[in-house]
């Protein structure tokens, strides 16, 4: 919610931050200690990042192929 109340401060075109930028800011914040295998952001990180990578993700790609 951001300062007024209104909760519109973290939300764009009336949806919440996107999971990959939400993790991206998280791992960065983390430093370096977050890539060790026991901090859980960078299971995050790795999940996230399988996610978006995957074909459903991008429907036009994979449509070329």
């Amino acid at each position: 919610m951001d300062a007024a109340g209104t909760g519109q401060g973290t939300r764009r075109h009336g949806r919440g931050v996107p999971a990959k930028e939400a993790v991206d800011i998280l791992n960065t914040a983390s430093g370096a200690s977050s890539i060790r295998r026991d901090v859980p952001i960078q299971r995050f990180q790795r999940d996230v990042q399988a996610v978006n990578l995957h074909a459903l993700m991008h429907p036009n790609t994979n449509a070329e192929l």
